[in-house]
């Protein structure tokens, strides 16, 4: 197989993992750019470089294409993966390079083999941008403290918010050793300063799970073991896998899990503010804006005085996030006082949605209408 054969093979392979973006770029009809996504980094939109350094899997996940005994198989030497992207980054096609891998026996073995694919990168290549590095289940902590230190950022997948979850979709996948043990230690290294930050994902739909099931486990995960972000990604069946049959889930249900997650992880709301927002089922609300919901169900924490409030009252307002909000903080803290809505607007306020739950010196929306 050559290596234009395998890199379509892996680059489509590594298209199901969403924790750097996963928006597939548009191909030269000529020259195919297999593994090429737009990626996401440091607030940063640039082309990378996604790719699995083999898919063949020892693995049994019911929802993963690796499992796919059909599937056609390939494996890419370090040095070969290594050429490759040397060119494409000589060609100014890509800025980074994201690295994953299926567990064909030995994890740390599969391991080895993306850390020299990434020692050829850095060292004779002389590549100093971006690498994300996924740590594989049941790697040794050698390993895993490897690719510390040759990645900007490191993802382990848990894929399912639970055990229970997990041994319902894999009968080879340790839950707390293999998953959140390595977490553990991932968390260890971004304490003491070797990693800046780790991710994970969660498939979302693949066996009945509730939201709440997710957003639990976010939260233990975040105050725990110092995880930066999880990321979601809406089951898709897969031919020949154990659930090829099963409906895929609504892409909507994806980006609600998200709202939640970022009133976890930025706006500091606790779990159980929002589980307070879902119905039947532990299941978020679709196509609602979740801060919105929540602010007119707690009618009692409004209005706002936006001259007198806490960054973390303000940012629960509806319409202003952490950026406007530390503005207004900063304004404040140099003696400056808000006056009136246009100047919440000039620091990124989106008014219409705030203008019910603040007022300014005491004054409401209805005083104000003829500032729109």
């Amino acid at each position: 197989m050559n290596t234009l054969e395998k890199l379509k093979i892996l680059g489509a392979g590594a298209k199901y993992d969403t924790s750097c973006g996963g928006d597939e770029r548009k191909k030269h009809p000529e020259q195919p750019l297999y593994g090429i996504y737009n990626a996401i980094a440091y607030g940063k939109c640039f082309p990378m470089l996604k790719v699995l350094q083999t898919n063949s899997c020892a693995h049994d996940c019911k929802y993963c294409v690796n499992s796919c005994r059909e599937r056609a198989r390939a494996t890419f030497e370090p040095g070969e993966l290594a050429g490759v992207f040397g060119e494409f980054a000589k060609k100014g096609l890509v800025e980074g390079l994201f690295l994953s891998s299926a567990v064909g026996g030995d994890p740390d073995l599969a391991s080895e083999r993306m850390l020299e694919t990434a020692e050829i990168v850095r060292g004779k290549l002389g590549f100093g941008g971006y690498i994300h590095l996924k740590a594989l289940p049941g790697a040794s902590r050698d390993c895993i403290e490897r690719l510390c230190g040759l990645a900007n950022r490191v993802s382990i997948n848990i894929e399912a918010p639970s055990a229970g979850r997990m041994n319902e979709l894999s009968s080879t996948k340790a839950f707390r050793n293999d998953i959140l043990r390595r977490m553990g230690w991932l968390g260890q290294m971004k304490r003491s300063g070797r990693l800046t930050n780790f991710t994970t994902q969660f498939v979302v739909g693949a066996n009945g799970e509730s939201d709440l099931e997710y957003l639990q486990m976010c939260e233990w995960m975040y105050g725990n073991l110092g995880l930066w972000r999880a990321y979601f990604s809406s089951f898709s069946p897969v031919r020949g896998t154990g659930l090829e049959r099963r409906i895929a889930e609504s892409p909507l249900r994806e980006h609600a899990l998200y709202q939640a997650d970022w009133l976890l992880r930025v706006y500091g709301f606790r779990f159980e503010e929002i589980e307070g927002l879902t119905g039947k089922g532990g299941r978020l609300p679709v196509g609602e804006d979740l801060k919105l919901k929540y602010a007119n169900s707690r009618k009692e924490l409004y209005p706002v005085e936006v001259n007198e409030a806490k960054f973390s009252e303000l940012i629960w307002v509806p319409g202003i996030g952490p950026t406007s909000a530390s503005r207004i903080m900063k304004a404040r803290n140099a003696g400056k006082k808000i006056s009136g809505l246009r100047e919440l607007g000039d620091f990124g306020v989106a008014l219409k949605r705030a203008a019910n739950f603040i007022v300014i010196d005491g004054a409401g929306r209805q005083s104000r209408l003829g500032e729109y």
